[in-house]
């Protein structure tokens, strides 16, 4: 891959290091799991909210 800059710092060197040279583990999935229904909990009142707000229905 090519380095850019001064620093010769490669592009998505972090995305690539957290997500494709580690295993996906049944720990990660878990994670995983618990950050979208954390998600889930904001992000639909969120948009319930928001649709009520602009006078539609929800």
């Amino acid at each position: 891959m090519k380095t850019h800059g001064v620093s010769g710092v490669t592009p998505f060197s972090a995305l690539i290091a957290a997500c494709w040279r580690e295993k996906y583990t049944a720990q990660r999935l878990v994670h995983d799991i618990i950050a979208g229904i954390t998600v889930g909990i904001i992000a639909i009142p969120l948009a319930m909210a928001l649709a009520i707000a602009s006078g539609v229905p929800p």
